[in-house]
């Protein structure tokens, strides 16, 4: 019975320490620099999930570099503020589970009441480690050419 109990313990804990490895969010990286390119350092980076206005800032290390690591997947923008620079915006970026989107800028010296808007479509190729990444949505799963839907 002790036995028993000690299996169960012991499988429930595996089960639960694999599933630290799952994620549903989604990271928005880049790097900014200027028009000679060099790292802007201190620029203000705010995305905005686009379905409910909820925005998070961040700003630029020494290396010109920002992250926003757990985003919730959705459609984001994203608007890059420096003083001195016209501002830049990206809009409908996707960002989907597990998905790293890099999103570099180059900022253009102007006033700040200027806006360079800039158009993304977010890679599916990950450079962090050279893998393509593709979802797959119920649409695609349903055109799958099966004899009577068995996968097998």
């Amino acid at each position: 019975m002790i036995q028993g109990k000690l299996i169960f313990l012991l499988g429930l804990l595996i089960s639960t320490v694999s599933l630290f490895g799952q994620s549903a969010t989604g990271t928005i990286f880049g790097t900014i620099v200027d028009g000679s390119g060099a790292a802007m350092v201190g620029a203000k980076v705010t995305v905005t999930l686009e379905g409910t206005g909820s925005r998070d800032t961040a700003q630029t290390n020494e290396r010109g570099d920002y992250i926003f690591p757990t985003l919730r997947p959705g459609t984001y923008a994203i608007d890059v503020e420096a003083s001195g620079f016209r501002k830049a915006q990206v809009k409908a970026l996707l960002v989907e589970i597990n998905q790293r989107a890099r999103q570099d800028f180059s900022m253009q010296v102007g006033e700040v009441q200027q806006v360079l808007d800039v158009s993304a479509t977010a890679t599916t190729v990950d450079t962090f480690s050279g893998t393509v990444k593709e979802v797959v949505d119920s649409g695609r799963v349903v055109e799958l050419p099966l004899n009577g839907r068995n996968a097998l």
